[in-house]
């Protein structure tokens, strides 16, 4: 379960991106902090290591290939099945938001490969479930 909250983290910050610390300091978990960095970064976000969204979703998809992988070679269906639905959750999101697609045909054709997608994996579920035959 934790591997969907921590792509559910990712998936928030491939859209807005992140100011690494900024929520530390505005939350006052260190209100009474006596670092003088941290009380001067309150309101200033230039001072705080910024994230930018491509730069997430370009580490996100990368870490979901490796996860994938990995799930692949130990045979961990749920890890792989996480993978393959949140790689999916990222390219149609980033498709979507950098070519602004309005047009009825793109989202049948987007909806035809996510079928073909779904089946793809439906197929590998059942392959891994059989028993070795003997």
């Amino acid at each position: 379960v934790s591997l969907v909250y921590v792509n559910l983290g990712f998936l928030v910050g491939s859209l807005h991106g992140d100011n690494v610390g900024e929520s530390w300091v505005k939350s006052g978990v260190f209100s009474d902090f006596t670092n003088l960095r941290f009380q001067e970064a309150d309101g200033n976000s230039a001072t705080f290591l910024s994230i930018p969204d491509p730069v997430f979703s370009a580490v996100w998809a990368l870490a979901l290939i490796a996860v994938g992988i990995w799930g692949v070679h130990e045979n961990r269906r749920f890890v792989v099945n996480t993978a393959a639905v949140f790689g999916s959750i990222l390219f149609y999101t980033k498709f979507f938001e950098y070519y602004s697609i309005t047009d009825s045909l793109a989202w049948m054709f987007v909806g035809i490969f996510s079928i073909v997608i779904a089946l793809g994996f439906w197929k590998y579920n059942r392959l891994a479930t059989r028993p070795a035959s003997t």
